[in-house]
């Protein structure tokens, strides 16, 4: 897993291409769909990016259960 992945529950975020943009993802049922993508405001804060988008997809699944 590259440092940006991240499951939790029916949620995950998957690292793109570029450094700082992650994409959302709701699994509902077999296919993984697209919710949204996040672009950090920051390449000097990457590590304080990607633990606000843990942050986001805890909420999310959170939000779930």
């Amino acid at each position: 897993m590259k440092p940006m992945d991240y499951k939790n529950g029916n949620y995950c975020s998957s690292a793109t291409v570029t450094t700082g943009r992650v994409d959302l993802f709701k699994i509902d049922g077999k296919e993984p769909y697209h919710i949204g993508t996040l672009v950090s405001g920051s390449r000097s804060k990457i590590d304080r990016f990607e633990g606000d988008v843990k942050f986001i997809v805890d909420a999310l699944a959170n939000r779930d259960s």
